[in-house]
């Protein structure tokens, strides 16, 4: 039988755990948002160029808006594996909601 120490180790441990999904549920969440952001900072970048510097990388943009359309079909895979997470630890005394921990 476990004494009191192993208790709350084991409770410690479990607490770590939902803590660590729950980041990586909003790492998740936040993939479309960050990765979009970034593609547009791509962009930006784009349009700053002198003429003679885009001339050199021709189809960039459509590859730009390419990668566009993989993130959003890539979000709209990951909202599908993350739908019944927030029910992962039910049976506990915690769970996770939207991606949250709630203590």
């Amino acid at each position: 039988m476990a004494d009191g120490n192993d208790l709350v180790m084991l409770e410690m441990e479990e607490r770590e755990e939902r803590e660590h999904f729950a980041r990586v549920i909003n790492s998740f969440k936040f993939y479309k948002m960050h990765s979009l952001k970034r593609l547009q900072l791509s962009k930006v970048s784009y349009n700053n160029l002198s003429e003679q510097h885009k001339n050199r990388i021709l189809g960039y943009m459509d590859n730009i808006d390419t990668i566009q359309t993989c993130i959003v079909h890539n979000y709209e895979v990951i909202k599908l594996i993350l739908q019944d997470c927030q029910y992962m630890f039910l049976n506990k005394d915690e769970c996770i909601t939207d991606g949250v921990c709630i203590l």
